[in-house]
């Protein structure tokens, strides 16, 4: 490709031209960097991931070491490596959850949205602003997150927020999605008599 998101490394990057040779050097950001020999008009090189943590141009060259067909340096190429986007969150499921009603030490929710990397976090707090506190999170796609919610999460009634963070490189938190813990509506089990005559 010529252009890649930030931290998605490491990649293959197909390298075309001519008068390369097995002895060639490839360099991004004036770094060597290992590739595999295709033909003389193809490699592919493996960037790692360093090199392509942060957004900007990263000018890819190959070099023909002295004493070589064709020694010498060739034009500069440019890899394009945009930023991670925001993550962002749509929803949960569950929604909501009856106050101490979770018998296990947790329960595990799925959080819906997109962006999410494979090390982000889901937050659970208080405040739509607040950071909240980190729960254990499992990557399922780029579009859904799992996410341990503890007993004591559930202890109070009331509206909490759900974010998810993505770490560095290129660190973003979402917005918060709501997640409330309610008290239990009242329900009926039967009715003593269960019958009466009319009258």
């Amino acid at each position: 490709p010529t252009t890649v998101q930030s931290g998605t490394g490491p990649i293959d990057v197909v390298i075309l031209g001519n008068g390369f040779t097995q002895q060639s050097i490839v360099r991004i950001n004036n770094h060597a960097i290992n590739f595999s020999f295709g033909s003389q008009n193809q490699l592919t090189a493996i960037v790692p991931n360093e090199e392509i943590d942060t957004a900007g141009q990263k000018p890819i060259q190959v070099v023909n070491p002295a004493g070589q067909p064709n020694s010498g340096i060739s034009n500069t190429f440019y890899l394009y490596v945009v930023a991670y986007p925001v993550p962002s969150v749509t929803g949960t499921d569950p929604l909501d959850r009856i106050v101490d009603s979770e018998q296990n030490d947790f329960f595990t929710m799925t959080v819906n949205g997109s962006n999410f990397r494979n090390n982000s976090v889901v937050r659970f707090g208080i405040s739509p602003g607040a950071s909240g506190a980190n729960r254990e999170t499992t990557y399922i796609s780029a579009n859904q997150l799992t996410a341990k919610i503890l007993k004591s999460d559930l202890d109070i009634v009331g509206i909490f927020y759900v974010r998810v963070h993505n770490p560095l490189p290129n660190s973003a938190v979402s917005n918060s999605s709501p997640f409330t813990v309610k008290n239990p509506q009242p329900e009926i089990s039967g009715l003593v008599p269960s019958s009466v005559t009319a009258g």
